[in-house]
């Protein structure tokens, strides 16, 4: 029996990369997982490893910035499995590296839909799913690009901080009876600006 038996997890992002893992891993550890992307091929590979290792997880389409296709999301898993007991907002657009005074203001606006909005969006429709079954867990992902500035890429230094504040790191938040995580992946940090 798995950590996560008999649980509901939503994660978006879930295509390629740390979404993908984090889908497996939730629906190794026995969770029924609703794999949320823009990315319709992906996604639905990522159901086919998921369903090929024993796991439960159907595809859903959303862009996060959107909110009816944030409603959707949280409504389609709430219809699915009668709920939802955890949720990994995972979805993270990268932009050119732009000085400030250089940033297209279509690409910030953008930026801020998808890697902010979107973590509110997730939050103000998975909350209340949550709070019908009594309670559950979400998990904010941010890179560490908040936490140390680049000189050249002011968009992903602005939303990183808006999205984790670096007075909270690891933030643990309680919000009725759910614990929202937000949590700083500083890898991508280092590999780009760490000394070998």
């Amino acid at each position: 029996m798995g950590a996560l038996e008999g649980k509901v997890a939503l994660v978006t992002g879930a295509a390629q990369g740390l979404g993908r893992a984090s889908a497996r891993i939730f629906a190794r550890e026995g969770a029924r997982v609703v794999v949320v992307d823009l990315q319709r091929d992906a996604g639905q590979e990522t159901v086919r490893l998921i369903k090929a290792a024993g796991g439960d997880a159907p595809f859903v389409t959303a862009d996060v910035s959107r909110s009816a296709d944030v409603q959707a999301m949280v409504r389609a898993t709430v219809d699915t499995y009668c709920g939802s007991d955890c949720a990994m907002n995972n979805v993270g657009i990268e932009t050119g590296p732009h000085p400030l005074a250089e940033i297209p203001e279509d690409e910030w606006n953008r930026s801020i839909a998808v890697n902010l909005t979107g973590v509110f969006l997730g939050m103000k429709y998975e909350i209340p799913a949550m709070l019908d079954r009594g309670g559950g867990a979400i998990v904010n992902v941010s890179s560490g690009g908040g936490l140390v500035g680049a000189d050249d890429d002011a968009i992903v230094d602005g939303w990183h901080q808006a999205s984790v504040p670096e007075e909270q790191p690891g933030a643990l938040i309680w919000c009725d009876l759910v614990k929202i995580h937000s949590i700083k992946l500083i890898e991508s940090f280092a590999f780009h600006h760490g000394k070998y």
